[in-house]
């Protein structure tokens, strides 16, 4: 695709953007040339079409509770989980792992 089309394409999807020049759209999706920004938006692309197909788990309500009787937090990949873990560990020096939620909702953090 060509660097024009490439451009057009960011400005229909993201018409906030319209207003940058090349080199500031670069930078706001940290991408150093505009073969990687289309590569990215293709993903991105990708990304939201599986959003749409996924099955509507997400819709669900978890009944997973803690130790403590709480309703468990839930995590709708396991990437944003493990970002949490990471978030968690640095604050409270805590070691926690991920696991699938047994009725199919997501994903839930736990200690053991």
């Amino acid at each position: 695709m060509k660097n024009e089309e490439i451009l057009k394409r960011l400005q229909k999807n993201y018409p906030h953007l319209a207003h940058l020049s090349e080199n500031q759209i670069l930078k706001y999706f940290n991408v150093q040339s505009l073969h990687e920004l289309n590569k990215h938006m293709k993903q991105i692309k990708a990304s939201q079409e599986l959003q749409t197909i996924l099955p509507a788990q997400k819709n669900e309500v978890c009944s997973c509770r803690d130790s403590h009787g709480q309703i468990k937090d839930l995590y709708d990949s396991e990437v944003s989980a493990k970002e949490q873990i990471d978030a968690l560990s640095q604050r409270k020096r805590l070691q926690l792992r991920v696991y699938r939620c047994p009725n199919g909702c997501g994903w839930h953090l736990t200690k053991r």
